[in-house]
């Protein structure tokens, strides 16, 4: 209880006669409240940081490639449009948002309508804010599991690595 939201994961050593197996578990924790969520001060001793980008990502490679980090969204009943902004401090670091739905659709993008990719996992600095920011918001939404999806496909690294974010949530 009082976990930040995020993906957090760990191993489970079992011995048995002399026999060890180690295994692997994770645990999502959901927002589930609007809010700001952020860094945790100290950084997670994990090897997973929810709220922190490392610029792990291969120009040779394809769209896919990059840091990734996904956090569950849990809307409840009453709530009609889902909004996020999300904000780092370097200009030259660029992270996506994506949002789908429970059934799994592209609800909002920060990428879309204007696609910045431009191949072999390159893409172009843009942000629908100017800055480093980007906002999305999907309206008309129902109660239900949303997963939020982060894509960092630039990485700046002249003001501190890793690149910290910060996500404001807020549900009307």
């Amino acid at each position: 209880m009082g976990a930040s939201p995020g993906v957090y994961g760990g191993f489970i050593g079992v011995s048995d006669n002399g026999t060890e197996t180690v295994i692997p578990v994770s645990v999502v924790v959901p927002i589930i409240v609007g809010g700001t969520y952020g860094p945790s001060s100290p950084q997670e001793n994990t090897p997973y940081v929810n709220f922190a980008v490392y610029g792990a990502f291969d120009w040779s490679w394809r769209y896919e490639a990059g840091d990734w980090r996904t956090f569950a969204i849990i809307v409840p009943p009453g709530v009609s449009e889902l909004k996020v902004n999300l904000s780092w401090s370097d200009n030259q670091t660029l992270i996506q948002e994506h949002l789908t739905g429970p059934e799994g659709f592209l609800l909002a993008s920060s990428e879309y309508p204007t696609s910045i990719y431009v191949s072999s996992g390159k893409f172009r600095w843009y942000t629908d804010t100017g800055g480093p920011a980007e906002d999305i918001a999907a309206s008309s939404i129902q109660p239900g599991i949303y997963f939020l999806v982060l894509h960092n496909v630039l990485f700046g690294g002249t003001s501190s690595y890793p690149e910290n974010y910060t996500l404001n949530v807020e549900m009307a």
